[in-house]
């Protein structure tokens, strides 16, 4: 199809060159390979403790050593602006930018944006809180910013743009960060809906029906056919996925193909969820359940009842209806001792456990997780390994083996899901 593609960050993999974008049919990438890092240096030093920390900023293969002091939330914009003003605009382009923005950085200064965005928000207490809300705010900039550059080069009227998170946001001081998924259960890297529900939208002129909200199941695994059909493929030509093309959802509000979403199976945290419908089933407890409430964000003004109202502070469409909230909501969910099954239409805050008297259904919930597992390929995570430390490539996490050293046990697969 000619595509161009381009991407900012990476975090998939970069033990070897072959696991790196460049050698994974983008065209071009510019950031950074690993999970993490400083927003203005673009070092890595989340285990500098133990002596891992190294530059990671790359233009194609090169370290890039210039932009020390750059916020990289407008590093990575500006680079899109220039990808965009230079385009040949008679192929095809995808550009994929995930940008650093919201995670947190290195443990000693997680939340960074600049001043002027700080400055936007005194009414915001809580310190915290308040850089975390700046950054978005610079997020929303650039966003804007990459918006008008496909617009001055005519590109918009035939552009799809899709905006998504990658999960639930870290909240009250999870990854020392301070997002919010209010009113909904759970934090980041949890099974709950906190942790799994994500924030998205499509902008397009192509959109038939614009301007509306969606409750369609869509996972982000449908991305893939539904933007390969879009730039003039064939989806259903595409094997061994797991996606569905759900443009004709997105587009004219036609019901989803999906009715159903693997959420994860974690051998060695031994924790499991799956939504299938309006049900959602989750089995096993992680950080031994030290993460699975409901955190209202971090006051904004003493005035303002947000931290005892279930409901976000807009009216729309978008608003959550958690309902009543049990005395026992934090109880009578225990899914490190038995599966808990939760109504998420009705019920999107998991107030509500129903597997008691829903046999049959956690029955057959419990059957989609086996058939889930029994097609699992075991885990492959490696020990550590110390020629990876960037001490050994001039201070930047590299690449360190070439794939015929590599080898190794991996763990088992995840005996059983009770």
């Amino acid at each position: 199809m000619g595509l161009v593609l381009n991407i900012f960050q990476w975090h998939l993999g970069m033990y070897a060159w072959d696991y790196t974008p460049t050698y994974r049919g983008f065209d071009s990438f510019y950031g950074y390979y690993t999970g993490a890092e400083g927003y203005v240096d673009h070092v890595n030093g989340i285990h500098a403790s133990t002596g891992y920390k190294g530059l990671d900023l790359r233009n194609g293969t090169e370290p890039v050593w210039t932009e020390n002091g750059t916020y990289s939330t407008e590093l990575f914009a500006t680079e899109a602006e220039r990808i965009i003003a230079s385009h040949d605009t008679s192929k095809p382009l995808f550009l994929y930018l995930p940008h650093q923005a919201v995670h947190s950085g290195n443990p000693d200064n997680p939340l960074q944006a600049p001043q002027k965005y700080i400055d936007k928000f005194p009414h915001i207490q809580h310190p915290g809180r308040r850089t975390f809300a700046a950054m978005v705010s610079a997020l929303d900039d650039a966003v804007g910013n990459v918006t008008k550059a496909l617009s001055a080069r005519g590109m918009l009227e035939n552009s799809v743009i899709i905006f998504t998170t990658d999960n639930g946001g870290p909240a009250a001081g999870f990854d020392m960060n301070y997002a919010s998924n209010w009113p909904l259960r759970g934090v980041k890297n949890t099974l709950w809906e906190g942790g799994v529900h994500g924030t998205g939208f499509v902008h397009s002129p192509l959109i038939k029906q614009p301007k509306r909200t969606t409750h369609e199941l869509l996972h982000v695994c449908d991305l893939l056919p539904t933007i390969y059909a879009l730039a003039g493929g064939d989806s259903t030509e595409l094997k061994n996925l797991d996606g569905t093309n759900v443009w004709e959802t997105i587009s004219r509000g036609v019901e989803s193909p999906r009715v159903e979403v693997l959420h994860n199976i974690d051998p060695k945290r031994k924790t499991a969820a799956l939504r299938y419908g309006d049900y959602k089933i989750i089995l096993g407890e992680a950080y031994k359940g030290a993460w699975d409430g409901w955190y209202p964000p971090e006051g904004v003004t003493t005035n303002r009842s947000e931290e005892t109202n279930h409901a976000p502070r807009w009216s729309g469409p978008l608003k959550i209806k958690c309902g009543e909230k049990p005395t026992n909501a934090s109880t009578n969910c225990k899914p490190r001792d038995n599966p808990c099954v939760f109504n998420i239409k009705e019920d999107p805050c998991e107030f509500n456990n129903i597997a008691d008297w829903n046999q049959p259904l956690l029955n057959f919930l419990m059957g989609r997780l086996e058939a889930y597992s029994a097609t699992a390929v075991p885990i492959r995570n490696q020990p550590t390994d110390p020629r990876g430390n960037p001490k050994y490539h001039g201070g930047v996490w590299s690449p360190w083996i070439n794939l015929t050293d590599t080898g190794g046990s991996t763990n088992e697969l995840f005996g059983s899901l009770q």
